[in-house]
């Protein structure tokens, strides 16, 4: 069977591929002298796990309780029971009622229970509630072997195998009958020696897995093998406090990566209201047309498989897979956070300190975004641009996320930040949306030389009037913004933007990536962005600034304008609209 021919592959080969999981920690060879072992741990950052779980329901706890009364517990441990049961059953059932929807953490969870029951004998729980395995060992057989003619005969031998495997499928029914052995991790958790959770009825109990370190300690020596993974997170796992010999070649070039964080979409987490999903899907469509071979990451449970593309997902196929090394670009939607709780709970029981979650000088903060950081860079590895240096590689990072970190971590990488408007209209706000078809309303009257009005625009974008209206607010009314546009337009078709010089690398950086990112931070300093405006109007000469502006796109240049006007009061919105209209206006302001 399957365990002796484990048993023959270990102990006659000197190189064996095997998970940790089900892997001895001691190997020894058919005499039983244990060999000298040395491990190699591939992708070592996901590969160790020291921490599982275990998840308890209502019916596990009412075996469970069944079986302490039955055992024969005495009655001064049982008394100590008593004063947390009830709390810990009314957390199952719902009773007791969490503050907000993601349940209790782990210091909740403890305010309920109270303190730990002084001298309570968790070792005499344990050996009540311990699940009896003798059956496993007493399966029904019948021995064939000693008798030749039973040997020989074809009736016998099938006897034998269907008795053996009935007796099995039979034993393999009770073990997945017996209850669930929980309480005495529950009790170890709670003591200190753990983490604790409740959501929805279901207790998670985090406890110590030491399988790993114990695998690292009894080799020779162990070589762990990441791309991302700092050596201070690898020693955290394996609870290591030695020193590490860091091994690493000389970080590839990669002029040849383009990395555009295209935002506006926030987050973009698994649970997406139907406006946002018809955003994203509109901005796939965009990708596939493109693109000769998109590759698309997205959360694993809503990744599609249409006829001419499949989706893939976080955590499963972003690391460790070839599957995008032909493709000319990928894009990745969502920012890869893994379950916060979750995290929060194993890095509880890695460093035994107790961890906050939303406390941004926490140790949790830097944990999840050095996770995150590692992730982003692995999925940006698919491509392989650095085997492919003669090749132009995109990457598109689809979240409201700050991804500056990159150019320290891709020498010679490319880093933009679009909007997701610019790129697709319909993956834009509504607010965008709506702005985008009243300017092109307003420029399609504007050509024809009809007469533009509120009206007029309202009728051919199909939109209320009143809406054309509360949309024109923002730039002071319907008449400024109208004048605004006026000038934005007659500015954009004057000759003096005309034939004009190509632009150079830092001229085209700052309308593809550093306006755009102004931009993105305009929302939260408004201030702090119309002051790095200004630093660049005092840097770069009018004809030079005239080419910037001509090479952005209509929504940045609209958007810059709004940085500048909303800083300024609203009595001279008119005066402002007035100077100079044969002038480009951003200039001008």
């Amino acid at each position: 069977g399957f365990r002796y021919l484990k048993r023959m592959v270990i102990q006659n080969y000197s190189q064996i591929r095997a998970h940790p999981d089900s892997t001895p920690v001691d190997l020894t060879n058919a005499a039983g002298e244990p060999f000298t072992v040395g491990r190699i741990w591939e992708e070592a950052g996901t590969l160790i796990k020291p921490v599982h779980s275990i998840e308890v329901e209502l019916k596990d706890f009412d075996t469970t309780v069944g079986s302490l009364v039955a055992g024969g517990l005495p009655p001064e441990q049982w008394s100590k029971l008593q004063t947390f049961l009830p709390v810990l059953r009314s957390l199952l059932n719902g009773d007791i009622k969490p503050d907000s929807r993601y349940g209790f953490n782990d210091a909740q969870l403890r305010e309920e229970l109270g303190a730990f029951p002084q001298d309570l004998d968790i070792e005499a729980i344990r050996q009540i509630l311990q699940p009896n395995l003798e059956f496993l060992a007493d399966l029904d057989s019948i021995d064939i072997q000693a008798d030749k003619q039973l040997r020989k005969s074809a009736a016998a031998r099938f006897a034998a195998k269907r008795v053996a495997k009935d007796s099995a499928r039979i034993a393999g029914k009770q073990f997945f009958d017996l209850p669930l052995y929980w309480f005495p991790d529950f009790l170890e958790a709670w003591k200190g020696e753990g983490s604790l959770a409740c959501k929805w009825g279901i207790l998670t109990i985090y406890r110590p897995d030491t399988k790993y370190t114990e695998l690292a300690y009894s080799a020779q020596f162990n070589v762990y093998l990441d791309a991302t993974i700092s050596p201070e997170l690898l020693k955290l796992k394996l609870g290591y406090d030695d020193s590490m010999l860091v091994i690493g070649q000389s970080r590839p070039d990669y002029s040849n990566l383009r990395v555009v964080n295209v935002i506006g979409l926030g987050k973009l987490p698994k649970k997406r209201s139907n406006s946002l999903t018809y955003r994203v899907d509109a901005l796939k469509e965009t990708f596939l047309k493109i693109h000769k071979k998109p590759g698309i990451i997205e959360w694993k449970q809503i990744a599609s498989v249409a006829e001419d593309h499949i989706e893939y997902g976080h955590f499963v196929d972003g690391r460790g897979v070839n599957r995008f090394s032909d493709c000319d670009a990928i894009a990745s939607f969502g920012i890869p956070y893994q379950n916060i709780g979750a995290v929060a709970a194993h890095l509880q029981v890695m460093t035994g300190k107790q961890v906050l979650v939303g406390n941004s000088e926490d140790i949790l903060q830097k944990y999840l975004t050095e996770l995150i950081r590692a992730e982003i860079i692995q999925e940006i590895g698919r491509l392989r641009a650095h085997r492919r240096p003669q090749e132009e590689l995109t990457f598109y990072f689809c979240a409201d996320y700050d991804l500056s970190f990159l150019l320290d971590e891709l020498p010679g990488v490319k880093l933009e930040v679009v909007d997701a408007c610019t790129l697709c209209t319909e993956a834009g706000s509504r607010d965008q949306q709506t702005g985008h078809a009243i300017v092109k309303a307003f420029t399609q009257l504007w050509e024809s030389q009809q007469k533009i009005g509120q009206t007029a625009i309202a009728n051919i974008t199909e939109i209320s009037q009143a809406w054309v209206s509360r949309f024109t607010q923002r730039w002071g009314g319907w008449q400024h913004f109208k004048k605004l546009l006026l000038l934005l337009l007659d500015s954009l078709n004057s000759g003096s933007n005309k034939n004009l010089a190509e632009l150079d690398d830092d001229q085209k950086w700052l309308a593809r990536t550093y306006f755009p990112m102004l931009i993105a931070e305009s929302e939260s300093s408004p201030e702090d962005a119309l002051e790095h405006v200004a630093e660049v109007a005092t840097i770069f000469t009018k004809t030079a600034l005239r080419r910037v502006f001509n090479f952005c796109t209509p929504i940045v240049l609209a958007d810059l304008l709004m940085i500048i006007l909303r800083c300024l009061p609203t009595e001279v919105y008119s005066d402002v609209a007035l100077v100079q209209t044969n002038c480009n206006p951003t200039v001008s302001l």
